[in-house]
């Protein structure tokens, strides 16, 4: 079994699904500030209530302290059995799919199809999902579809290098630099890292380009507009 929302499940609840069996719990960590970057662009791509930044960071630290979070689950399974891996491409080779099923033991198959399942949405279309949300009852099928043209307009509108965060690099590297210390004690306890270095991608700097997104304009959101009609009349 897997999913994200197993972070703020209980574990005791989780034990309980699984007695009698032998468990391994297999935790993939992404690091504070591009955790924060995935949380609030899901957020504002599924939920019709918008959540700032800071509120949203405020609301997730308890998820984002990984030494205690993962204290909870050593409690119940054993240190032994938690495989602590940080999400970043450094960690993965040959890709996500090829490294979790060499966890599970399980040897990769050309003949396995992977696809991207969750894309990624450009601001501008975050920006149009935010004021045009649709409600519950379109349903999962339609809502994914918009979804999937957004994301195919996104590709073809890609932001460019200053607008790939929200976050200015100075607030990354704050938040970085706040969790500092637990990231050090979980690299050390679970991964054997004497360095206590959990995450090894490169930090983000000072001098990288960022600027805030100055908002959804006429414009672009007329083209937005017609472009989905578009898709949906072909």
């Amino acid at each position: 079994m897997s999913g994200e929302a197993f972070i703020r499940s209980d574990p005791n609840k989780v034990k309980a699904l699984f007695s009698g069996f032998d468990v391994t719990v297999i935790v993939f960590l992404r690091r504070q500030d591009l955790y924060m970057e995935s949380s609030y662009n899901q957020n504002k791509k599924m939920r019709p209530s918008q959540v700032e930044l800071d509120v949203l960071l405020s609301r997730t630290n308890s998820v984002l302290d990984y030494a205690t979070l993962l204290d909870g689950w050593s409690a119940c399974f054993g240190e032994e059995n938690i495989v602590v891996t940080p999400f970043e491409r450094s960690s993965f080779g040959d890709g996500l799919e090829r490294y979790l099923l060499s966890l599970l033991g399980v040897e990769w198959s050309r003949s396995y199809k992977t696809e991207l399942k969750n894309p990624g949405l450009n601001r501008d279309c975050l920006a149009f999902v935010s004021e045009h949300f649709l409600p519950e009852e379109v349903g999962a099928r339609e809502r994914g579809r918009v979804i999937e043209m957004l994301a195919q307009y996104s590709s073809e509108h890609s932001d460019g290098k200053s607008l790939k965060y929200n976050l200015p690099p100075s607030k990354r590297l704050e938040i970085i630099e706040k969790y500092s210390a637990i990231n050090r004690e979980v690299a050390q306890r679970y991964l054997g890292r004497e360095d206590g270095r959990l995450f090894l991608d490169p930090l983000p700097s000072l001098e990288d380009e960022w600027q805030p997104y100055s908002g959804l304009s006429d414009e672009r959101r007329d083209e937005i507009i017609r472009y989905l009609v578009g898709r949906v009349s072909v």
